[in-house]
């Protein structure tokens, strides 16, 4: 028998899908050729898109495209250089592929579930929450311990660096619904961060707000000027202006890797 949640009182008649719980038991172990192990965490990596793509086919031909849409999250998820690189770099380290991806998935996570925000957290709600971590807050330069849990989660927030308001002012109001779901779930485009720094950015460009850690500034303005020449989002006067003001203090600064 099958037990879930009612939303409305009654009985439903129709078709579910029932996903079933896979073991992801392994043993960690070091390795000796990070090559050969980074190209087999790639072949993992294609064969899930592959079976990821098949999946959404048969969900768009069952209950229509819209549906399928939100399986596209988990290939953009699992494609984003961003956590591609930094699983890579920890198998660099001698670490197998599967404890490597566990280990930056897990810090995604935790970061995830530290939101305000349901969207947020339901990318998370299928993996085991982390419970305590540290964070260095660049944009404050203090160190936060923090703690999950009711009163303390709020201590670290999500900050998209190009805000989603900002972005569709910039052009994301003319994209398909498919670009602004990646916008907005592109690690590249995400920081962890203190809790209050970010609900005093809101939805500001650099021109009207900046880290108030100085030493942080640059980064901070490259990592925008790198979201939005990914995205083709334009700058206003007044944001080039205030992002050359920063800039003229680090000249050699470098436009972040996506």
């Amino acid at each position: 028998m099958l037990k879930g949640t009612a939303a409305s009182e009654g009985i439903g008649i129709g078709k579910i899908l029932l996903i079933e719980e896979v073991s992801l038991a392994y043993t960690p172990h070091a390795i000796e050729d990070p090559a050969a192990e980074k190209a087999r965490f790639q072949e993992a990596v294609a064969a899930f898109i592959a079976d990821t793509k098949e999946k959404m086919e048969a969900l768009k031909q069952s209950a229509g495209e819209k549906e399928a849409l939100i399986m596209q999250g988990h290939i953009s998820m699992i494609e984003d250089p961003y956590l591609q690189g930094e699983t890579e770099k920890r198998i660099d380290g001698g670490e197998c592929a599967e404890a490597a991806f566990e280990a930056i998935c897990d810090m995604f996570i935790g970061m995830f579930s530290a939101v305000e925000d349901e969207m947020m957290r339901q990318r998370a709600a299928d993996v085991r929450d982390v419970k305590s971590g540290v964070l260095a807050d660049p944009y404050t330069g203090k160190t936060i311990h923090f703690q999950r849990g009711q009163t303390t989660s709020s201590a670290v927030q999500i900050d998209h660096v190009v805000a989603l308001q900002n972005a569709w002012q910039s052009g994301a109001r003319d994209w398909s619904q498919q670009k602004r779901f990646r916008f907005g779930n592109d690690l590249y485009n995400l920081l962890a961060v203190d809790g209050p720094a970010n609900q005093e950015k809101g939805a500001a460009s650099a021109a009207y707000w900046l880290p108030t850690n100085g030493e942080y500034r640059c980064d901070y303005v490259a990592r925008q000027i790198g979201v939005k020449d990914k995205y083709g989002l334009s700058v206003t006067t007044q944001e080039k202006r205030a992002m050359l003001s920063v800039l003229h203090s680090c000249p050699g600064q470098a436009i972040p890797n996506d």
